[in-house]
């Protein structure tokens, strides 16, 4: 009986190999949260980043819509300017 092993240690040593499993499953999953909380900031600032990027894009729209709008005004004005003194208001 002396020849042969303790069966304790045989368990001590799988206690080891599992509670160094259980420790590197706890790193993974701290980590896994570290790197969600990271990408669901990379996705907020995305979207940000997308809206002024559309609103950077219409700018030059709105320029444009601007002197359009300008210059249907001006021409209007000078119609009825045409009108008042053709009518002799002016």
């Amino acid at each position: 009986m002396n020849d042969e092993k303790c069966p304790c240690d045989a368990v001590r040593e799988l206690q080891k190999i599992v509670s160094n499993h259980e420790r590197r499953l706890a790193d993974g999953n701290t980590n896994f949260a570290v790197i969600s909380t990271t990408l669901d900031a990379i996705k907020a600032d995305m979207i940000e980043i997308k809206a002024d990027l559309k609103q950077l894009k219409e700018k030059p729209q709105r320029r444009a819509d601007a002197i359009v709008n300008t210059i249907i005004n001006a021409g209007i004005a000078i119609i009825l300017a045409f009108l008042a003194a053709k009518i002799g208001l002016g």
